[in-house]
């Protein structure tokens, strides 16, 4: 392994995530369920009547009041109906109330999983259950997978031969995925493992240039101190784990999902306790392959573990808050985003044909009074007020930064500049205390 820089931990959270539902009271299964399974049958035909070719969807909120889904032309052998949306994709079976199969199975999406969190992730996933189910149901854990990014390191084709194992012989395999640059040989990752327990390896940022729309999780990398411009990789140590593996962790009878809220640490532990990552000499490693007794090997492992040739493996160990929270947002606060703008225009003109009546000109109605209110009450004027929201958003995420001891880097852009010289402007117009407060503690967090 080459040390490119200290190694630093840019990022942990859940990666993967599966769970299933099954309801357990045939009212609900009744009232619930099975309507939606009429529906889903319906929409199902109708996407398999298109003119196009592979797997066709429909789109169509399935009267659950939770925004639209999207229905798929095909299921599986145990789920008939596949359906998904921006934040998950959900398996429903067509199981009875008596049957012990899952009426619902949810795989969780990782940008979703990023964005708010495992457990909020969880509350939001099980709005949709119980519109589907019902309140009375059971939930299973399925699968996992957690996640640690380590940005400084890049490994090596002799790095194979550093890893020592607790896999046992029957499901352990390796891989080493090593692709050719040239005359050169450049290590992009390692699987170790098979079946219900897996230990993976590779360069993260390698993969999202291939893969872009993966590209998110940059901004927290950048949080922890990730700098693109060196261009050093991001490795990504990930522990799958899922299926008889991950059942005899969690107590009969207990909430597994509950348990894994309660032990996402402990888990990853175990998971980084399969594998040791012994930094050995290149000389150790050519002397094992001119055909050192195993005795002989042994004990090179055990001098290069007495002088701290473990550490670097040892310090993954650990599952830190700090790289698991999802910090809301930094210098993204002031990037223009078109879609999220044309998302809350389209809900300011739903709200107020809802409340006022469809008639055009109360979109422009309720912008006059909401102006005359701020004028009257707070003397000052919609754009100053919407500055300051922005300004004290910012200050808000600056102080949790401070308090969670990140540290970003910040890109000024030409689009942050433009915010600041309009704060500035607008500070000298307003009077009212309140709204001054707020734009200048952000000036001041911005000019430190």
């Amino acid at each position: 392994m080459v040390r490119l820089q200290e190694p630093k931990i840019v990022h942990q959270g859940v990666d993967t995530l599966v769970i299933s539902y099954k309801c357990l009271d045939i009212q609900n299964y009744l009232k619930f369920y099975q309507p939606l399974l009429s529906i889903l049958e319906s929409k199902k035909s109708e996407a398999q009547m298109l003119d196009d070719f592979g797997t066709k969807f429909v789109k169509s909120d399935l009267n659950l009041g939770l925004g639209d889904f999207f229905v798929s032309s095909k299921g599986n052998r145990q789920y008939k109906f596949y359906i998904e949306n921006q934040d998950f994709l959900a398996f429903l079976s067509t199981a009875s109330i008596d049957s012990s199969f899952p009426n619902i199975q949810v795989h969780f999406r990782a940008n979703f999983l990023f964005r708010v969190g495992l457990k909020k992730a969880i509350d939001l996933v099980e709005v949709f259950i119980q519109k589907a189910l019902g309140s009375k149901y059971s939930r299973d854990l399925n699968r996992v997978d957690l996640a640690t990014d380590v940005w400084g390191v890049r490994y090596t084709k002799l790095d194979s031969f550093r890893f020592q194992t607790k896999f046992s012989q029957k499901d352990f395999v390796e891989v080493a995925d090593i692709k050719t640059f040239g005359r050169f040989y450049r290590v992009q990752g390692f699987t170790f493992g098979s079946g219900d327990k897996l230990f993976r390896i590779y360069d993260k940022s390698q993969k999202i240039k291939n893969s872009p729309s993966e590209s998110y999780i940059e901004q927290k990398w950048r949080l922890n101190g990730y700098c693109p411009d060196k261009k050093y990789p991001v490795f990504r140590h990930e522990f799958q784990i899922r299926g008889k593996a991950l059942r005899q962790f969690i107590p009969n009878g207990f909430d597994s999902v509950k348990w894994l809220l309660d032990n996402t640490g402990k888990l990853w532990r175990y998971g980084n306790s399969l594998l040791e990552f012994v930094e050995i000499d290149d000389n150790d490693i050519i002397d094992i392959n001119n055909g050192l007794t195993s005795v002989a090997i042994t004990k090179r492992f055990q001098r290069a573990k007495k002088r701290g040739a473990k550490d670097f493996w040892d310090s993954l160990a650990v599952w830190d808050n700090r790289y698991v929270d999802m910090p809301k947002k930094y210098k993204d606060t002031f990037n223009p985003n078109i879609k999220l703008a044309k998302k809350y225009l389209k809900a300011f003109i739903s709200a107020t044909y809802k409340s006022l009546g469809t008639n055009p000109y109360n979109l422009s109605y309720i912008i006059d009074e909401v102006q005359r209110e701020l004028f009257e009450f707070d003397g000052i004027n919609l754009h100053q007020y919407a500055l300051s929201k922005v300004a004290d958003s910012f200050t808000k995420f600056s102080d949790y930064i401070l308090e969670q001891k990140l540290n970003p880097t910040v890109d000024y852009s030409d689009v942050l500049n433009e915010a600041l010289f309009n704060m500035r402007k607008e500070l000298i117009n307003i009077n009212n205390l309140e709204y001054r407060k707020k734009i200048e503690k952000a000036l001041e967090v911005f000019c430190a």
